[in-house]
């Protein structure tokens, strides 16, 4: 066995094995791709929901909340001067 024979062995071998690793390895880089593709569309997808949905939070339902802690807040000095009057009134009426 000369070296040219020892060269085209492990020429073989190499070609042997590597084409074929060579291709698993690109088949599953581009599946890894493919999924880190579907994934940036998702994030970008919920980017665009959590948007719309912050718009609406926002909107109508910040300015509902708002009105009813108007109302609230309203409504309890109302209860307090109420309770003051009744209070006054229950004490005027012992004294008597």
């Amino acid at each position: 066995m000369n070296a040219m024979d020892i060269i085209n062995i492990i020429n073989a071998i190499v070609l042997i094995v590597g084409l074929p690793l060579i291709l698993k390895a690109t088949l599953y880089i581009g599946k890894k791709l493919q999924v880190i593709d579907h994934l940036e569309r998702a994030i970008e997808e919920l980017r665009i929901s959590v948007s719309s949905l912050r718009g609406v939070i926002d909107g109508p339902i910040s300015s509902d909340i708002r009105d009813t802690k108007e109302r609230v807040v309203a409504l309890e000095t109302k209860v307090n001067i109420m309770w003051d009057w009744v209070s006054r009134r229950m004490t005027l009426d012992s004294q008597r």
